[in-house]
């Protein structure tokens, strides 16, 4: 009776060559996904690192976590983009904005808002959530002057919003940011 050849059993000139090349491929990709998880996520660490405090040591943990549920938050998103960019009066602003007029140019000085705006990560519990983000924001005058900004570029402004689902669509119910 022929015994059959198990792995352990398999002479080296029998196994098939693309089984090796397969493991070592799928090893490769694994080890190439974790350096960039943690390329990115230290130097997200980096630049809010003085964060951390402000929010706690378990709230600023969530900006790690994997949910990225961004898309609930697209229309929200795109509103709060609308929000930096708006120059008008704080009642314009709050009846169009909500909470997110906090983002809004609302100051006479003011003729042109313009900032940038990044989703970190974002998760969704029932009918609550929340989104982190990092923005930098500039209000300028008619003359092209600063008259005042939030930011840089190397070291954008944290914040945490936290969200409810209601009447069809998301909105930001709390706003909390270390403004340094």
């Amino acid at each position: 009776m022929k015994q059959r050849l198990s792995p352990v059993n398999t002479k080296k000139g029998q196994q098939k060559p693309w089984t090796r090349f397969c493991l070592y491929a799928g090893l490769g990709l694994m080890l190439f996904s974790a350096l960039l998880y943690a390329i990115y996520y230290i130097t997200m660490d980096r630049e809010f690192y003085v964060d951390q405090d402000f929010f706690g040591k378990e709230t600023y943990k969530e900006l790690f976590t994997l949910e990225q549920e961004k898309e609930p938050y697209a229309d929200l998103i795109r509103q709060a983009e609308e929000a930096l960019a708006f120059v008008g009066s704080s009642e314009e602003a709050q009846s169009r904005f909500g909470i997110l007029s906090a983002y809004c140019a609302t100051e006479e000085a003011v003729a042109e808002s313009r900032g940038t705006m990044k989703v970190l990560n974002a998760g969704v519990e029932g009918d609550s959530g929340f989104v982190w983000i990092a923005y930098t924001q500039e209000h300028r005058d008619a003359e092209g002057n600063l008259v005042q900004s939030r930011g840089t570029e190397q070291q954008r402004i944290l914040s945490r919003w936290t969200t409810e689902y209601r009447e069809g669509t998301w909105v930001v119910t709390e706003i909390r940011e270390n403004r340094r």
